[in-house]
């Protein structure tokens, strides 16, 4: 008979099947929460910020807000490092008028819901 298989090793196979079911639940419950975490990501909201030329007035410059997540975007908040200007005229800074501080608009005061794409 095949030493292998003697009752002896019963015990080894058993331990070596118990530690193989172990690791390979252990693997599921690792891709199973990788996926709800990518799955929950796809649809959080996702806004950002940039400049825009309007190419109509060569002189302007839009700030835009735009979600491109899936999901609504609620009480959106802007932190600024500076004041922001407003009404800020002129291309020449020496006859430019002096800017003002924004004191209103969504820069400001947030935006209370973004929709998504």
């Amino acid at each position: 008979m095949n030493q292998a298989f003697s009752q002896d090793w019963v015990p080894l196979w058993t331990a070596i099947a118990a530690t193989a079911a172990s690791v390979t639940a252990l693997v599921t419950i690792a891709y199973t929460y990788f996926t709800l975490r990518l799955v929950r990501a796809q649809g959080e909201p996702k806004v950002i910020v940039y400049l825009k030329h309007d190419l109509n007035r060569p002189t302007f410059l839009m700030v835009v807000v735009e979600n491109i997540g899936r999901d609504i975007a609620h009480d959106v908040k802007f932190f600024p490092s500076r004041p922001i200007p407003a009404r800020a005229w002129g291309v020449i800074p020496e006859s430019a008028n002096k800017a003002e501080i924004q004191t209103e608009g969504p820069l400001v005061s947030g935006i209370s819901a973004l929709a998504g794409c």
